[in-house]
């Protein structure tokens, strides 16, 4: 039985078991514990930096898996501001103090907010929960911070290796996707999906489907030999425009399924319980808790009901 994000993960091994998802290039790593988070060390020939960190009940772990391969880490990058992804940040910076922070001008705010600190803090204590996390353990939200602003398109130097920067809105106004030059490695953002099955794509379009629109359409354009997904892990090459095009299948596939329950006359409660029945993976609450995806169920129906009823859907989605 494979082990994946700290959970047995069978139900993960859609491309078959002789199919590492974990098979990343030389100096390239990957490091969050527990369950459900995102972590990515690179090791440049100058700089090392790591892309998110995971959760933060399991920080402590984390920052070992990073200590096995450097004693230094130069750079953090922060892809988006959510829990499962940033909440180890405080810890590393602990660890590793002399490291800067990269991350959006979204980014920046969201981390200065202490409501938006407070609602991290909180879900972290959800997943130390869910997980089987030490309850003594304490979630961090003190140091969340970005030291240095990145804009779409600017690169970041590891020495031969750079890291350029994009910004992907959709999951958040925050999101940002990762080329890895010159492999040509992409870290993509949940701006552009989470792969559950061969034949379908978790869509967490929690902002916009416009925004969405424009950042597929980027990501296809960058020529990526190799795609990185968030909660997933490698794609075989062979399979990177099947994935897009299997992504806006499904993001059509939710706008066709809203629509239906628009014309019934749902209630927004009842519009809830239906799309958390038909879409949410019996597994799913291994990756993440349950009110994490409730929470994030409603910011998408919220955001689609509101796209479909202003009438403007764009022809890239019929």
């Amino acid at each position: 039985m494979s082990q994946y994000y700290g959970i047995e993960a069978d139900f993960l091994n859609i491309f078959g078991p002789d199919f590492d998802r974990l098979g990343l290039p030389r100096r390239v790593h990957f490091i969050a514990a527990g369950c459900g988070g995102n972590g990515i060390l690179i090791k440049g020939s100058e700089k090392t930096a790591v892309i998110d960190g995971g959760m933060a009940y399991c920080a402590d772990e984390t920052i070992d898996n990073i200590r096995k391969y450097t004693d230094k880490l130069d750079i953090i990058i922060c892809s988006h501001s959510h829990y499962d992804h940033i909440g180890a940040l405080p810890y590393m910076l602990d660890a590793f103090p002399e490291a800067r922070v990269y991350g959006s001008a979204k980014c920046e705010r969201v981390f200065r907010s202490d409501n938006a600190k407070a609602f991290i803090k909180m879900m972290g204590e959800n997943a130390r929960e869910l997980y089987g996390g030490d309850p003594d353990y304490e979630i961090k939200t003190q140091n969340l911070r970005v030291d240095t602003v990145l804009n779409d398109g600017d690169e970041i130097s590891l020495g031969k290796e750079s890291i350029i920067a994009f910004a992907t809105k959709g999951h958040t106004d925050c999101s940002m996707t990762f080329l890895l030059k010159p492999i040509d490695l992409m870290f993509t953002s949940e701006s552009t999906g989470i792969m559950e099955t061969m034949d379908y794509i978790h869509t967490p379009i929690l902002k916009s489907f416009s925004d969405v629109e424009a950042s597929v359409k980027k990501c296809m354009s960058l020529g990526a030999k190799q795609i990185f997904l968030p909660h997933f892990g490698l794609i075989p090459s062979d399979f990177n425009d099947k994935y897009f095009q299997l992504f806006v299948e499904s993001c059509k596939e939710k706008i066709s399924y809203v629509k239906s329950m628009l014309a019934e006359g749902l209630s927004d409660e009842e519009m809830q319980e239906s799309f958390i029945d038909r879409y949410m993976m019996p597994s799913g609450e291994k990756m993440q808790p349950f009110k994490a995806y409730a929470e994030n169920a409603q910011h998408l129906l919220t955001t689609l009901v509101k796209y479909i009823k202003e009438n403007n859907i764009s022809d890239f989605w019929n």
